[in-house]
Order: structure tokens, then C-alpha cells, then sequence
């Protein structure tokens, strides 16, 4: 991150569990503990599932940290580290949007296995919808009975990039090809076109050439049309990818699309 920049706001006022267990709540008949021993302060929270059951179960923000959103294209980093307890499964960051008339899907991250090493999960969410909240929960899917694991240092920041809705801005082939335009893309940044012949999920993840996800661009809904979204140029930790190679890869109504982009400074 430049240097120049100021920090970065987070909306959760209580994702360090050094003092209590404020503004969270169980989801599918899971406990919750506050122990000793978290990702980098003194605490963290302990989520056991229920008693002889290999249900889905974990932890839900409550009330919602974000309960007005700024807007149609407003743009949410959510973040949390979590490490397997006992046990083993599946654990996944999920969002979803509502407001008073309308209620969309579950935008989830794909789940990841459980180890005894703290990993980050990360999920961006671009919203769809005016004067509307965002709800999140990180769920464990577990293999056996008795699965838990602990939770820390959860984060939800705004960030700049948003959905360009209107395309106009781009021009000559810009406007239609998909996928990143510039590409090579400089210091300046550039703009990923995408199109889906009708509304749904949308999802748009940055790969490396080891196929570490590097950048969650969007995850969100997005109507029927042609559509792009901002891109800084930047990984999901705030600091600049590096010059090289990368692949993208677009999850839709329409299905599946990858390619390849080339960063340089």
C-alpha cells in the first residue's frame, strides 16, 4: 500500500475477540467461545458444531456490521483467518444482500480445508441493490463429529473499485471484447469487460501461475449486458502485483471463462 495512503476502515467493530463476543451469534446450532491464542492478538473465537452432527454450522454477524450500504456499485472487502480446531471440513466466507423489497443469494467464497494454520479468506462484494444491508457468516461444513475451529481478525473495508454499470466510457472494441483492457495492463490500471445474457451471480478471481488466487475482483450480482469493473492493479493484501503473468476466471449465469492478462509497471 502507497505510503501516502491512509488506513484502511473497517466496519466491524468487534473482529479481535479481545474483549467479548459482541455483535456475533451461532448459525446451525453451533457454540461459541471466546479462548486464549489468535491470529495476532491474545484472543480468538472458538466455533464447536452441535452435539452428533455433521450439519453445516458456524458464526453470523449480528446485527449486520454493514446495515446501510452506500449504494448500487459500492464496493466491500470482507476478510477473516480461521484455523481448524479439531476435526476436519470444509469452511466458506458467504455475503449476502437484501433491502426491504428484495433479498438476493448467497455469494460464497469457495470453501477451503480446514489445517492448523491460520488461512485468510476473502471475499469482495460489489452491491446490486439501493439502501440495502449485507449479511455474512463463515460456515464449516464438517467430515467428522466434533469438528471445530477458531476465528480472528475479521475485517469489512470499503474500497473505490466499483462496477461500471454503463460502458460508454469504453471505447472501440473495449466495449464488447471480453476480459482486460488494456492488456499488458501499466501503472494506470484498466477496465475487465464482461457480458451475461441474463441476470445472476457473478464472480471474478485473479489467479497466479502457481494458481494462488492473488485478487477476488467481484463478487456480486450483475444484471443482463455488458458490464465492467475497475481494476487497480492491486492484490487482495493492498500492495501491487508484482510484473508477470496472471489468469482470471469469470463464473456466471452463462458458465465458466479464463484467460490470460500480463501486468506491467
Amino acid at each position: 500500500m502507497d505510503a501516502a495512503s491512509p488506513p484502511p476502515v473497517n466496519l466491524v467493530a468487534n473482529g479481535t475477540f479481545e474483549t467479548d463476543l459482541s455483535g456475533w451469534a451461532a448459525v446451525g446450532g453451533a457454540s461459541l467461545q471466546r479462548v486464549a491464542g489468535g491470529h495476532s492478538g491474545s484472543f480468538a473465537m472458538l466455533v464447536t458444531s452441535p452435539f452428533l452432527s455433521l450439519g453445516s454450522f458456524g458464526v453470523t454477524d449480528a446485527p449486520n456490521w454493514v446495515q446501510l450500504t452506500t449504494g448500487i456499485g459500492a464496493r466491500y472487502h470482507f476478510r477473516c483467518w480461521v484455523r481448524a480446531e479439531i476435526g476436519a471440513g470444509l469452511v466458506s466466507l458467504q455475503v449476502r444482500e437484501s433491502n426491504s423489497t428484495q433479498t438476493g443469494g448467497w455469494i460464497s467464497l469457495s470453501a477451503v480445508s480446514l489445517s492448523l494454520s491460520w488461512t485468510a479468506l476473502d471475499l469482495d462484494v460489489v452491491t446490486a441493490l439501493n439502501g440495502s444491508t449485507l449479511d455474512m457468516q463463515v460456515l464449516d461444513t464438517p467430515a467428522v463429529l466434533g469438528t471445530a475451529f477458531r476465528m480472528d481478525d475479521v475485517s469489512i473495508v470499503p474500497t473505490s473499485t466499483t462496477v461500471i454499470a454503463d460502458v460508454s466510457s469504453l471505447t472501440g472494441d473495449r466495449a464488447e471484447s471480453p476480459g482486460m483492457h488494456p492488456n499488458p495492463m501499466g501503472a494506470a490500471g484498466a477496465s475487465f469487460v464482461f457480458a451475461t445474457s441474463r441476470p445472476g451471480a457473478v464472480s471474478i478471481a485473479i489467479y497466479d501461475l502457481a494458481g494462488r488466487r492473488v485478487r477476488s475482483l467481484l463478487g456480486g450480482h450483475a444484471g443482463a449486458g455488458v458490464h465492467a469493473v475497475a481494476f487497480d492493479g492491486r492484490g487482495d493484501d493492498g500492495g501491487r502485483l508484482r510484473d508477470g503473468i496472471y489468469y482470471y476466471r469469470v463464473e456466471s449465469p452463462d458458465g465458466t471463462r479464463s484467460g490470460r492478462i500480463v501486468v506491467m509497471k
